[in-house]
């Protein structure tokens, strides 16, 4: 049965993407588990599904992403959704990783989403207990639960780390892992391309203080990163090193910068559990990779070495401490000898559930979307018509970015923008669905529209 014959009468589920690398490997799987007989899943980048709301009557929005930017913000798209019969189940994908302590999680809390403005079919989808219990504490219309991290469903025996072990695109091995979290001033767009627009006359003399206080701290922190990495490659020419740097950074830096050493490999390529995977160790600081080796049993040593209390000092816990370069040399030394690090709480447990449970988190959101779906109607899709949206939407993006080379200005946005979502490949997604019902024990059927858009169903 082809996939026109398989849209008569169907439920929607849409699953916005913002960063492929980083979500395309769970987004994949999530779909496979919501994917039944009447239920089918468009998967693709989010400004597009944003576009084709009104395709649909009714259906589930899984994501964040009708929200452009931190409350308050316009709520266009939020509003299509509701005139299109659609429940939002509210799910952040940077929920955990916060700078200071409680009154400071709060007060990124309520950026991130205004409960008051949900309706009573909709639903906050929360990473950790205290997320929910903010909310709740909020009396909002909507429901509100901790399902945890999907991507984070990281244990051996989870079918999103099988996924990742049969999939997986990296080659290295045994090799010492450091990802990056300096995008504050090591912007893709440029030096101010973080702080710019958090400095401007529109914004209260307080965040812009707080704005200053971030920027130069990480300027310290990325400072004490390179000299500390400067002296690793010298010091073991005989050990490799992989840099990865957060997908908002800039790569051109860290590669002109260690152009010199040929221990190591500078690379966007691929996600981060297919690099942690296979490294012997990993090195961080305020950075989610830092759970994700924890749950897949790596060795981490989180680097610390100023004291800042404005800072993401929560990941700061995780694995071996170290404030200098003598002491990760220390523990790199001794490594063989050392255990991977278990302790019963972390800093992050309150905001992860990860850490405190080994249920599913895609399983949970599942559950979330077919509990959605129950009042919902099926559809019948004009698939032409999609197609031809994703058609021009590409068409769209073409062409801005063949301006990006009369235009110098709109150059580094554009290609910002390419580096967060290239776009799907057919054949890499086919591959991974084939994985994933091999998993699974499924027969699921992917459809890719675009580069944009793949539709998985049952």
């Amino acid at each position: 049965m082809n996939l026109k014959q398989n849209l008569i009468a169907k439920k929607i589920v849409l699953l916005p993407v913002e960063t492929e690398v980083r979500e395309l490997d769970y987004k994949i799987m999530l779909a496979g588990t919501i994917a039944d007989k009447d239920t089918v899943t468009f998967v693709g980048q989010h400004n597009l599904l944003n576009n084709l709301v009104p395709n649909f009557n009714g259906g589930a929005y899984l994501g964040k992403n009708v929200f452009p930017q931190w409350f308050p913000c316009n709520t266009q798209y939020y509003d299509a959704l509701k005139e299109q019969d659609f429940s939002l189940l509210y799910y952040h994908e940077e929920g955990g990783i916060w700078i200071g302590a409680e009154k400071e999680w709060e007060g990124m809390c309520s950026k991130q989403i205004d409960a008051s403005i949900l309706q009573c079919d909709d639903q906050i989808l929360c990473w950790g207990e205290f997320q929910k219990n903010y909310y709740e504490s909020l009396l909002p219309l909507s429901n509100v639960h901790n399902v945890g991290v999907a991507r984070f469903d990281l244990d051996e025996n989870m079918n999103l780390r099988k996924l990742i072990n049969v999939s997986s695109r990296v080659i290295e091995r045994d090799y010492i892992l450091i990802n990056t979290n300096f995008a504050a001033v090591n912007h893709y767009i440029g030096f101010l391309g973080w702080f710019k627009p958090l400095n401007t006359n529109a914004r209260s003399s307080k965040d812009r203080v707080e704005a200053m206080h971030w920027f130069s701290t990480t300027f310290q922190v990325m400072g004490y990163f390179l000299e500390m990495l400067t002296r690793l490659l010298a010091d073991f020419p005989e050990k490799r090193f992989v840099l990865r740097p957060h997908p908002t950074e800039s790569i051109e830096f860290y590669e002109e910068f260690f152009k010199s050493f040929s221990n190591i490999t500078i690379t966007k390529d691929f996600s981060a559990p297919e690099w942690i995977d296979k490294c012997s160790l990993l090195i961080q600081n305020g950075c989610t990779t830092a759970i994700e080796a924890h749950l897949m049993n790596k060795k981490v040593i989180s680097f610390y070495p100023i004291e800042a209390e404005r800072y993401v000092n929560i990941t700061k816990d995780i694995g071996y401490q170290a404030t200098s370069y003598q002491e990760i040399n220390t523990i790199i030394n001794g490594l063989s000898k050392l255990p991977v690090d278990q302790k019963e709480t972390y800093k992050l447990s309150p905001l992860i559930k990860n850490f405190n449970s080994v249920e599913s988190s895609i399983e949970k959101l599942a559950e979330r979307v077919h509990e959605s779906l129950r009042s919902k109607p099926t559809n019948k899709i004009n698939l032409s018509k999609i197609k031809r949206q994703a058609f021009f939407y590409r068409a769209i993006l073409s062409c801005k970015e063949m301006s990006r080379h009369f235009v110098a200005e709109k150059k580094k946005n554009i290609d910002m923008f390419k580096s967060h979502f290239p776009g799907f490949q057919q054949s890499q997604v086919e591959e991974k669905v084939k994985h994933m019902n091999k998993i699974l024990g499924k027969n699921c059927m992917v459809e890719h529209i675009s580069k944009d858009l793949f539709v998985i169903y049952s």
